[in-house]
């Protein structure tokens, strides 16, 4: 139950790293997977299984990213809300489907399902990065076109 990048997130963003220097970097690997995260969730993207690398890379919300894990929980649990339909007034479906996401347990507190729907998530946010923002050779560039898309609306979604 770990965190696994999508396939192709290291090629995609080591230009950036390749041409950056101090603060212009990325400093973590999770920065690659956080920020396609956040695009797969937001567009309710789920790629596909094949697109996620099998190869875990922590099985730890890392840094700063360890003040924010409930948040990141808690916006998989709306997504799977939304894109599966669920009324969230019903207690016993969120319940239900809360069970299936959460291991209190583990490192990252996701169920063996839940990792795997954020790492399908970040893979289908790598697919929207990629076909949206060409490949960049600076942070602060990438950083304008990313907050962009966040804030555009992407009509297709996939899933697993």
């Amino acid at each position: 139950m770990a965190f696994k990048m999508p396939k192709d997130a290291k090629q995609y963003f080591q230009f950036i790293n390749e041409k950056a220097s101090g603060d212009n970097k990325f400093k973590l690997a999770f920065d690659y997977y956080y920020l396609c995260l956040m695009v797969g969730l937001k567009n309710q993207r789920l790629g596909n299984k094949d697109k996620v690398s099998p190869d875990y890379f922590i099985d730890y919300f890392p840094g700063t990213y360890s003040n924010i894990s409930e948040i990141v929980i808690g916006l998989l649990i709306s997504t799977e809300l939304n894109r599966r339909a669920i009324d969230a007034n019903n207690r016993d479906n969120l319940e239900q489907l809360i069970l299936e996401l959460i291991d209190h347990n583990s490192p990252n507190r996701l169920s063996a399902i839940g990792i795997e729907y954020l790492n399908c998530y970040a893979a289908g946010g790598l697919e929207i990065i990629i076909d949206n923002i060409p490949t960049s050779k600076s942070l602060p560039g990438f950083i304008l076109l990313y907050h962009d898309l966040m804030n555009s609306s992407i009509e297709e979604t996939k899933e697993v």
